[in-house]
Order: structure tokens, then sequence, then C-alpha cells
């Protein structure tokens, strides 16, 4: 059975409200999917890949969510569910449940990964590293107790480090291509910041 693209955001927009809920009140959940699923759609134009699958899995890939089991697992079920419901070819269904079920397995070697899976994993990644982390952190120290300049760059400070440190994880070239231009970015606006707030001379 043939599912448009607005059938799927539709019903997975759905599950999010359904099943989610967030920290912080400016999280958006379905907001996030969009994002990610543009980030894979840039990627693919470089790497390849099967985008129409791509598409579905990121859909449904932040639908679910248990205390005690990771969402990716529940997400993956979810699909899987759907797309036996609209009778879809099983060996195309387990493709896309395999993307939903590994897009949080970071530490799962490139090689045993197919490029679909790859570039799931880069777009989640991608998605609130740079500006928009920064807009995620000023926002965070906002709704603290007393929040100031100096909340808000300590923290960016912290999450820049452990951004920093995890280039690694990008499974395809031009999603570390990509990576690497968000923390350059971070990196020239954290040393402005410092430059501001008088922390650094020039």
């Amino acid at each position: 059975m043939k599912v448009t693209y607005e059938e799927i955001l539709e019903y997975t927009s759905n599950l999010i409200k359904e099943n989610r809920r967030e920290r912080f009140p400016f999280r958006n959940r379905l907001e996030h999917t969009l994002r990610v699923l543009k980030w894979a759609e840039r990627i693919q134009k470089h790497e390849g890949g099967n985008m129409e699958d791509l598409t579905m899995a990121i859909l449904f890939h932040d639908t679910g969510w248990d205390e005690n089991i990771p969402h990716a697992e529940i997400s993956a079920r979810l699909v899987g569910e759907y797309l036996r419901e609209k009778n879809f070819d099983e060996s195309r269904l387990n493709r896309i449940v395999a993307i939903v079920k590994k897009h949080s397995s970071k530490d799962i070697p490139s090689e045993e990964l197919s490029l679909e899976e790859r570039i799931m994993i880069d777009a989640d990644l991608l998605d609130e590293v740079g500006s928009l982390s920064i807009v995620w952190d000023s926002m965070a120290v906002a709704l603290q107790d007393s929040p100031s300049y100096m909340k808000f760059y300590e923290r960016n400070k912290f999450y820049f480090k452990k951004l920093k440190n995890q280039t690694f994880l990008m499974k395809t070239e031009t999603g570390r291509r990509f990576y690497d231009r968000q923390i350059e970015f971070l990196e020239h606006f954290i040393n402005n910041l410092e430059f501001e707030l008088g922390l650094r001379d020039e």
C-alpha cells in the first residue's frame, strides 16, 4: 500500500504528542524530527542512499518513549507495526526498522552499518550542534534561578567541550564535514564571548 509523506507525518506527529514528554518547555520533538530530516537530505545529496527509507525512519525515530526501555527500540517497534499494517514489503520494512533501532547506537563501527543507518546517526547528531546549541543553552539558563551571562557562558563552554570530542562518532564524510564546520563556528562564538565578557584579550 502506498502512503504519502503527509499521512506519515500526521501519524508520527500524533505518536510524538502521545508518547513524548519534554524536560524543557521550549523543546519540540516534532521540530527536532524535521530538522533531522533536513540534515539527512543534505548528507544524502552527497553520499547517496535511499531517501524514501530514510524519511520514513526519521519521521518515526523519536516517536516512542519509556523510562526503562531505550526509546529507539520502542520507536522501531512502532514503525514496524505501522508498516506491517500498510502491507510493506518485508525486506524494506526490516531495513527501515533497523535504521530506527540503530539511530542511537553511536558506538557501532561504520562498517557494520548500512549507508542509511550511518546517515541517520549523523543527521541526529548534527541537530542542535551550532547556532541551535547556543539557543538551547541560553534558553535553558533563562529558566534557572538568577540567570546570567556567566551562567550561560559556563554552560555553553561545558557542552562545547563534550561536542568537540564527539567528531569521531560521525559515520559519513559529509556528516563529519558538516560537524567540523559547526564546531568551528561554536569555537569562534565562545572565543568572541570570552572577549566581550572580559575573560580574554585579543
